[in-house]
């Protein structure tokens, strides 16, 4: 059974957050714009201990443009960018991706169909002092 997990995320060719007043940009991967062999500053993998093998990232040519190629059998990883950004300021995301050999199943309420050949996730910082006792106890 392939595996796949992404976190912020794996085949952004040329992601961008867009501000409300477009034509300003924060670029957060500009994959398409590099060589071949190269991820963006501040990308870096993101692995789990429990996991035996990770999914291969590989910068790859294709079309002419530089993209994430993943590979993945029985495998769990993904790429990672931390960066604070405004939401007010930037509120839209934007990414391209391709996908193939789709998973047949996928359900992410359940274990055994929690797999997926992409994911985007986006985070946000939260300040633990002004949670309640029980939401604390949820992001521990």
């Amino acid at each position: 059974m392939i595996r796949l997990l992404l976190s912020l995320l794996l085949v952004l060719s040329a992601a961008t957050v867009c501000p409300a007043q477009p034509p300003e940009r924060l670029p957060v991967g500009t994959f398409s714009a590099l060589p071949p062999g190269q991820l963006p500053p501040g990308w870096e993998p993101l692995t789990f201990d429990r996991i035996d093998r990770h999914t291969r990232y590989t910068p790859v040519r294709e079309n002419g443009i530089t993209v994430i190629r993943a590979d993945s059998q029985n495998a769990s990883s993904g790429l990672v960018r931390k960066m604070t950004i405004d939401p007010a300021e930037y509120p839209v995301v934007r990414w391209r991706w391709k996908i193939e050999n789709t998973l047949p199943g996928g359900n992410v309420r359940e274990k055994s169909g929690d797999d997926y050949p992409a994911r985007l996730y986006i985070t946000f910082a939260y300040d633990p002092d002004r949670l309640s006792f029980f939401e604390r106890t949820r992001y521990n």
